[in-house]
């Protein structure tokens, strides 16, 4: 009788135990949600692509073109998979099918989220091109990695990572300094920059409105300057036929 309580007790053990070992299994994550670079480019282009029919493409045509500029974008790159969703839930948050632009605030906030994706790598003090080469936090200021820093008017700025309060940009030669943009029809220069709004022809000039040409986002009120016609728009702007369409299957 004791050797048949035993046994029962023993098999109700390892029954306990591999019950266990199933809930635990269930609930212990499997890894990145993304593991590959194909995955995550399927996903991304599949969430850029609710634009399709803003473009009048079909979707699968859309899918195949953003897959290949994602793949593409990843040659000769590391790939870093534990930010990958992070960046994916900022694509499906600005993508929208309803909506047939994106704002440029939202294009750098998807580039934000997005830039380390790829590569990534390069340590804090170390040479780097772009933000998106260096590791964790960091961001690439005078050619190398570093903390991101903001100085207020006045203060010193030359060190990597130091950047300026709004309406404060950092120049100097030599000693840098955060100074105060120039006004409307104030003398400018690279090394004496306009306030958000103005531009610099020499002295500092309104922003140009939605359609007309301008060189860079800059010269744009919206922040905009598209890319192929060189005007001034609201922001990447989804429709039949258009220009940025080209990128999407179209």
């Amino acid at each position: 009788m004791h050797g048949k309580t035993l046994g029962i007790l023993v098999a109700l053990s390892a029954a306990l135990s591999a019950a266990m070992a199933c809930s635990s299994s269930s609930t212990t994550s499997t890894g990145p949600k993304y593991a590959t670079v194909q995955a995550f480019c399927t996903a991304k282009a599949e969430a850029e692509c609710v634009v399709s029919d803003l473009c009048v493409v079909k979707k699968d045509a859309c899918i195949a073109k953003r897959n290949s500029v994602c793949n593409d974008a990843a040659k000769n790159k590391n790939y870093n998979s534990a930010i990958a969703e992070a960046c994916l839930v900022k694509v499906i948050e600005v993508y929208r099918p309803e909506s047939s632009v994106i704002k440029p605030v939202d294009l750098r906030a998807v580039e934000s989220a997005c830039d380390k994706v790829y590569g990534g790598t390069v340590e804090q003090n170390k040479a780097c091109e772009t933000t998106g080469q260096c590791s964790s936090a960091f961001v690439c200021d005078k050619g190398f990695c570093a903390t991101p820093t903001q100085k207020k008017g006045g203060e010193l700025c030359g060190n990597p990572g130091e950047s300026c309060e709004k309406d404060y940009f950092c120049v100097g030669d030599g000693v840098k300094s955060c100074i105060r943009g120039k006004l409307l029809d104030e003398a400018c220069s690279q090394t004496a920059p306009c306030l958000t709004g103005f531009r610099c022809l020499g002295t500092c000039k309104p922003q140009l409105d939605v359609t007309e040409v301008c060189g860079s986002d800059g010269d744009c009120k919206s922040g905009y300057c598209e890319p192929v016609k060189r005007i001034c728009t609201p922001g990447l702007t989804f429709g039949g036929g258009s220009d940025v369409c080209k990128q999407y299957g179209g």
